[in-house]
């Protein structure tokens, strides 16, 4: 066999080893394409509105026509967003055994009073009346 059969004989054996070592490689997951589940990004799920019934403007009757919002935050603790069908709305929070108001200027000015039975508790805002439940 002459110099030139050798050296392709050897660089084809070097090059058959380098394939093989290449096809086991792009099947191992260190050293190809990563193969760990990429997590997508949380989002945060949509608020779910509960209805709940209310008395609204000084109403005798209660009627399930209103909505509520209930969040939780590790610096306030419980939150109420309550929805009247008229698109008005208050946000409540939980202090002291009591219901107070969270938003608006004008919080200082309507009165939120509330009375607790069970789990559940009757809350006044001005003229409005809710029934919540409590967890």
């Amino acid at each position: 066999m002459g110099l030139l059969a050798k050296i392709w004989a050897h660089l084809s054996a070097k090059l058959a080893a380098v394939m093989a070592s290449l096809a086991l490689l792009s099947g191992c997951p260190q050293l190809g394409p990563s193969t760990h589940a990429v997590m997508p990004e949380e989002k945060p799920q949509p608020a779910v509105a509960t209805p709940v019934p209310c008395a609204l403007d000084g109403a005798a009757k209660w009627a399930p026509v209103c909505s509520v919002v209930v969040a939780s935050d590790e610096d306030s603790g419980a939150q109420w967003m309550l929805s009247r069908p008229d698109g008005g709305f208050v946000r409540l929070g939980w202090q002291g055994g009591k219901a107070v108001r969270l938003d608006g200027a004008d919080a200082a000015n309507i009165a939120v009073t509330s009375k607790v039975t069970g789990s559940r508790a009757e809350v006044s805002v001005g003229n409005d009346r809710y029934i919540l439940t409590l967890r």
